[in-house]
């Protein structure tokens, strides 16, 4: 019988997004990067004891609406599957024209790389 976590548990919640220009702008002026052909993740220690996201996925890059939200509940979702397994990072991720074409399995698989590779870089 497949087990089940409760939504709190797993939530995206407020205090774990990057809102402010600020917060961005510091994470853009210096920063440790992972690039694939899908996304660019930046990544900046914070502070905070847990870790943050923010996104900067264009119209320009995901065509249309659909395919835009599509991206971001991809990101948000492999953020929040990753959840406590991350250092205090503020993360910003950026979408590359590829990332439209690629299905969920390659987003994913292509996020928790980046994750993985900005908090390495991050803690050396």
């Amino acid at each position: 019988m497949p087990t089940t976590v409760s939504s709190k548990d797993c939530s995206y919640q407020k205090h774990q997004r990057l809102v402010s220009k600020a917060d961005f702008s510091r994470i853009f002026e210096n920063n440790q990067r992972s690039v694939d052909p899908l996304f660019t993740v930046l990544g900046k220690n914070n502070d905070l004891g847990y870790a943050r996201l923010g996104m900067a996925i264009s119209m320009k890059i995901a065509g249309n609406a659909v395919r835009r939200n599509r991206l971001k509940r991809a990101v948000r979702e492999s953020f929040r599957h990753a959840g406590d397994t991350l250092p205090a990072i503020d993360f910003v991720v950026m979408a590359k024209a590829g990332a439209t074409l690629a299905d969920r399995g390659k987003l994913r698989h292509s996020l928790d790389r980046h994750w993985q590779k900005v908090s390495e870089k991050c803690a050396a």
